[in-house]
């Protein structure tokens, strides 16, 4: 708290000239869509196949900002963030990426696809969700944070192979 004791309140105000700040428009990311694209039924000990795609719906990300990671993981429940999360696999994006309000002249400039192949440990066995979250690091400051991860919307089954009776 400041208490004016000079008894002239009225000095302490300044009307100088307006200054514009410009307003750095950000890039928002997000993964549009996420599926396992290995029929079932799915075995601890193989591998399968899932394809993702992210979009760019803000402005282009920044130079400096061109790097960043996807993770992709496997919960035994529909929570990401707990004890029970296992990171299968990760893609490195290195060039950046135009957005739709920035210079990507075309929808497809401002998305990328990924497939990726998942080798699943011997001892996956269980019920499984799908995560993906890009720029897992938050290395790219977005409008939005909180649209950055898809989770499958069903669960799937990894069976446990039998080894043969030797």
């Amino acid at each position: 708290m400041v208490y004016e004791t000079e008894g002239n309140a009225e000095n302490n105000t300044y009307h100088g000239p307006t200054i514009d700040l410009p307003f750095k428009q950000r890039p928002d990311l997000k993964v549009t869509s996420a599926a396992i694209l290995t029929p079932g039924p799915h075995y601890a000990g193989t591998d399968l196949t899932l394809s993702y795609t992210v979009a760019n719906t803000g402005e282009d990300t920044w130079a400096e900002q061109r790097y960043w990671h996807d993770d992709i993981i496997l919960s035994s429940d529909s929570v990401l963030g707990n004890s029970d999360d296992r990171r299968a696999t990760y893609h490195s994006r290195q060039n950046g990426l135009p957005g739709d309000a920035g210079t990507a002249a075309t929808e497809e400039q401002s998305r990328y696809t990924v497939e990726k192949q998942i080798s699943l440990s011997p001892d996956a066995a269980g019920t499984w969700y799908l995560f993906v979250t890009v720029d897992a690091a938050n290395r790219v400051g977005e409008l939005n944070e909180y649209n950055n991860v898809v989770v499958s919307p069903v669960s799937f089954t990894i069976t446990a192979r039998g080894f043969p009776d030797l």
